[in-house]
């Protein structure tokens, strides 16, 4: 599915809410998908969290729009991305939805040019959420900052295990 800069932006801009009033972040080496609904559209989205990896702080967050579409996917501490146009990414990056490119491109999450596809972004609450999660054991806040970057109005409690 290909869609136009226009739906992409009226995706991104739309208030969610969760499904479910309670949440487990998957441990270590697993994954989750929690379901989520457009507060306008009523489209279904999904928040996955991906931890299937060897390296402790490596974790990787994604907004899906009917069922298969990536708007957005927080890759933290994993490794550097290459841009269509030959750009290397550090390990930390955020990919958004682009017409004709899917989630092609990442940014680093200083770069300003995300302000374009979502305006009022913020890096310094994500990136404060990855410095104190520097032993790996508590991916909650940035749940809850990527939660917060993809217009969700209310978080659900969250319950994690250590690892």
């Amino acid at each position: 599915m290909n869609l136009t800069t226009s739906e992409i932006q009226d995706f991104l801009d739309e208030p969610k809410e969760f499904l479910d009033e309670r949440l487990a972040m998957p441990i270590n080496n697993d994954m989750a998908s929690f379901r989520a609904r457009g507060i306008n559209t009523q489209s279904d989205y999904l928040i996955d969290i991906n931890r299937k990896r060897c390296i402790i702080t490596r974790i990787t967050f994604q907004n899906r729009v009917e069922t298969s579409v990536v708007l957005l996917r927080l890759d933290i501490d994993t490794k550097p991305h290459r841009n269509p146009d030959g750009e290397i990414i550090g390990g930390t990056h955020l990919h958004i939805y682009q017409e004709n490119y899917e989630t092609a491109w990442a940014y680093e999450l200083e770069d300003t040019r995300i302000q374009e596809f979502l305006p009022d972004f913020n890096p310094e609450p994500i990136l404060q959420a990855i410095q104190q999660d520097i032993n790996g054991t508590n991916k909650v806040p940035m749940f809850d900052e990527f939660s917060n970057m993809c217009r969700f109005i209310e978080h659900p409690a969250i319950y994690s295990n250590m690892f």
